[in-house]
């Protein structure tokens, strides 16, 4: 079936829904995947009804998974679901709904199905779709290879469908998504906390007053783009069905936030020497139980890495040496293994790379943390910090950004704001500028003037190039040592 019927399947001569049950979810449902009737006189109204039962049935799949319920109360409620979707008058013979058992160790032979149920035939439903399905189809076909773009969408589709209401797609216009557009652009950055603190709705939350809107960038890269992209697949995909074309060329941004405004500027070397020569970092380092925390700030310094970067690196698989050379690298990427929990990925293509270890960081002695780390074996470089929503990155930014203001350093000066670790990249990055290095590869930057079809008959620099460069980037301050934590108990 093409990408826009993810849900149909063919069962001989008839046409049936089928959705897989998530592994997690397999005990209280009590099997593999559901299989169920669908009307076989159209392929058109067959589409239609299995998006409609794929969004009703992934979203009881996330009704369990946040509020566990008995296996017995998980496939009651799946019945009841299958039930009061209504079908048109006609039979396929054999065909029923169907729920594949799971397979068991104790019970090798076929089982009995844990649901069977043959739904009546009710009244035909309208082959008009909604929205929220059409949007549901959109997420589920889009590339999970491109997980920095699909993250976006799972932001912003949620907002259109708010703003817009869900509708059948034919009575979409153009006014209603510039209306949309227009109350985005007076919601504030952190709108999520506020509406999940206050349960209002994303219109109230724009009538008030707010010091703060989403910036210009922002509107731009990730909800115009977004939404923009999903018009168009919407309309390739549904245009025979009457999904409008909505080419949004005339939407601009008119907030006042201009570009850049709250961006993070390069540290002074008086400001790194306050941060890591400071008694509040001795401190720490001195300290085996706190020492990690050390390491941090310092590979943000000497790497100019993201922090989600650094923190989802596998001590056991993502640093290592070069054969031959024996050059340490930090291998920046959303493959290989992962922590239990945690979802690598980085932000585009060109963010997959290799890092090399800078001579400070060694002396500092970061293969010792990292050998010990792979004693534990630990599947994060810093494992005392709890993982949240599939990042590995939660707890330690939040802690660097109090650990930034305890110091003193805290700046929020527009435009040359110090919040939080990505001050450290624009400081690496103003540093290499000013001895005039490329810095592109070393932190995930495209290169200047070089094309995509450029860099792909080019190729990766060789690590020993990548390593002169990344020496030749210096500052200005003594680094701390931190103390190895000699007891330190198995982490995950």
């Amino acid at each position: 079936m093409p990408a826009s019927s993810p849900y149909l399947q063919h069962r001989g001569h008839a046409l049936a829904f089928r959705i897989a049950v998530p592994v997690a979810l397999r005990d209280a449902f009590g099997c593999r995947e559901v299989v169920h009737a669908l009307p076989a006189d159209s392929l058109t109204v067959a589409r239609d009804h299995a998006l409609i039962l794929g969004v009703r049935v992934r979203r009881l799949f996330v009704d369990v998974r946040r509020e566990p319920h008995p296996p017995d109360t998980c496939q009651a409620q799946l019945t009841a679901l299958l039930k009061e979707t209504r079908y048109a008058p006609f039979a396929i013979p054999g065909v029923g709904l169907e729920v594949s058992p799971r397979p068991t160790t104790t019970a090798p032979t076929n089982p009995s199905p844990v649901l069977t149920a043959l739904l009546p035939a009710n009244d035909p439903p309208t082959s008009r779709l909604q929205l929220s399905v059409v949007i549901a189809s959109f997420l589920q076909a889009y590339p999970a290879k491109q997980e920095a773009m699909r993250r976006k969408h799972q932001t912003c589709l949620p907002v259109l469908l708010e703003l817009v209401a869900d509708r059948a797609i034919d009575t979409l216009k153009h006014a209603q998504v510039r209306d949309a557009f227009d109350i985005l652009q007076r919601l504030p950055p952190h709108w999520k906390a506020l509406k999940r603190q206050t349960g209002l709705s994303l219109r109230d939350i724009a009538a008030q007053e707010h010091l703060v809107c989403l910036g210009e960038k922002t509107f731009r890269d990730t909800y115009l783009a977004s939404i923009r992209q999903f018009l168009g697949w919407a309309y390739e995909s549904f245009g025979d069905q009457g999904f409008p074309s909505l080419p949004l060329k005339t939407i601009q941004y008119t907030g006042a936030r201009a570009a850049g405004i709250h961006g993070q500027r390069a540290l002074t070397d008086d400001e790194l020497k306050r941060l890591f020569e400071g008694s509040e970092m001795r401190a720490m380092a001195a300290k085996p139980a706190d020492s990690f925390r050390c390491w941090l700030p310092m590979l943000g310094l000497y790497t100019g890495a993201r922090v989600n970067e650094l923190c989802q690196l596998n001590p056991q698989t993502d640093i290592r040496q070069e054969p031959g050379t024996g050059i340490w690298y930090l291998d920046i990427t959303n493959e290989g293994e992962a922590a239990i929990g945690v979802t690598k990925h980085v932000k585009n293509k060109v963010s997959k790379r290799r890092v090399p270890v800078h001579s400070a960081l060694l002396a500092a002695g970061f293969v010792d943390y990292v050998t010990q780390l792979q004693r534990q074996r630990a599947r994060r470089l810093f494992p005392q910090w709890q993982v949240a929503r599939g990042r590995a990155t939660g707890e330690a930014d939040k802690w660097f950004r109090q650990f930034l203001a305890s110091v003193g350093l805290r700046d929020e000066t527009p435009r040359a704001r110090v919040v939080g670790m990505h001050a450290f990249r624009s400081t690496f990055s103003r540093r290499a500028f000013l001895l005039g290095i490329d810095e592109s590869p070393l932190v995930g930057h495209q290169t200047p003037n070089q094309t995509d079809v450029q860099a792909g008959y080019r190729g990766q620099r060789p690590l020993s190039q990548l390593y002169a460069s990344m020496e030749a980037v210096t500052f200005a301050v003594t680094l701390p040592r931190p103390m190895l934590l000699q007891q330190q108990p198995e982490l995950a």
